[in-house]
């Protein structure tokens, strides 16, 4: 395959031959950096530690989902605590100053103030392990798009600028996650689904293609799985002008 291939390494399954999901994310993160691939890794302290320092890795952060799970397993004093180690002394002096004036700036929207505290420790700790690049995860990303704000983007591009990392987003959903990108100064790339077929593209094919060729910043298609790659979809970005894309390990 031609292009530069970005493998994600989220869905690798634990518990294969006896290894945590960790320990199997790190192995498929090493053969891809072995085939000269760039990595798409979701935020995980123990994994960051292990990752190389490819200016092509893209870590995505804010994952809703597990911080809901781990809440509801851990506690709020216990899951905040352990949060706080993980991130260690160096990241934690260093990002003080941003969560007290994040603090200040969003005492009236509690839920989404918290949010972009959790999203700025996260980015500070990307940062501090010198990766430069992140994405928001899709779960949070699908629903910044779908109701369009763009205060809240505003804010996570302006605190990951301040921490030196390019931004993007991974959404389902092309047509509008574009649009959205189109209209914010700042965000560099949107990993979204693309088909040769047209699907999930808003409004419509003819719409999405027009925006991709205008785009501001750059679109990273998503593949699918390396075991059910259709070349077909891969020929199809190429001749958009993409040449970076994404596929499931």
């Amino acid at each position: 395959m031609s292009g530069s291939r970005i493998v994600s390494i989220a869905g690798v399954p634990a518990n294969v031959n006896g290894l945590s999901r960790v320990e199997a994310q790190l192995i498929a993160a090493h053969e891809a950096v072995a085939q000269g691939d760039g990595i798409l890794a979701p935020y995980e302290p123990a994994l960051l530690a292990s990752l190389p320092r490819d200016p092509s890795t893209i870590i995505t952060v804010l994952d809703i989902a597990e911080t809901a799970r781990r809440l509801e397993h851990d506690g709020i004093p216990r899951y905040g605590w352990a949060r706080i180690r993980s991130l260690g002394p160096l990241t934690i002096t260093r990002l003080l100053p941003m969560e007290l004036r994040l603090g200040l700036q969003l005492l009236g929207p509690r839920i989404a103030g918290l949010g972009l505290m959790l999203v700025a420790a996260e980015l500070r700790h990307v940062a501090d392990h010198g990766f430069r690049a992140a994405a928001l995860h899709w779960l949070i990303s699908d629903f910044l798009v779908a109701t369009g704000n763009r205060g809240w983007l505003s804010g996570y591009i302006g605190v990951a600028r301040r921490y030196g990392l390019r931004t993007g987003l991974c959404s389902n959903d092309v047509g509008r996650a574009l649009q959205l990108a189109n209209e914010l100064r700042g965000l560099d790339f949107v990993i979204a689904p693309l088909s040769a077929a047209g699907f999930r593209m808003t409004p419509n094919q003819l719409a999405c293609e027009a925006i991709i060729r205008r785009r501001r910043g750059e679109l990273i298609p998503y593949l699918g799985s390396l075991s059910t790659f259709d070349p077909a979809d891969h020929a199809y970005a190429q001749g958009l002008g993409l040449d970076r894309f994404v596929v499931d390990a």
